[in-house]
């Protein structure tokens, strides 16, 4: 009975790791190693679909944007790049 519980939870947390890899942003490097597949060794959209858990659409996308030099100035995931509106923030400070 006890080992049946442990592979149950086995499968929940390998489920759950799963969604976690499927639901988040590619990274840079992801969409390079996706590209070279395809583009240099002719590995099938198909194939690296399934492989990377990423629409068919997605993977012409970035093939689309490569060709069109974008890629590369990508920013990475993150909000670091976004600063406060200081006029905005004045108005709240001058609000007694």
């Amino acid at each position: 009975m006890k080992k049946t519980e442990d592979q149950d939870l086995l499968g929940l947390q390998k489920l759950s790791l799963y969604q976690i890899t499927v639901n988040r942003q590619k990274t840079l490097e992801e969409i390079q190693v996706i590209l070279n597949a395809h583009l240099l060794n002719h590995v099938p959209v198909l194939q690296l679909s399934k492989e990377f858990c990423v629409g068919k659409s997605t993977i012409y996308r970035w093939i689309s944007t490569f060709a069109n030099g974008k890629l590369s100035k990508r920013k990475s995931p993150g909000i670091s790049h976004v600063k406060p509106n200081p006029s905005s923030m004045s108005k709240k400070i001058q609000k007694p």
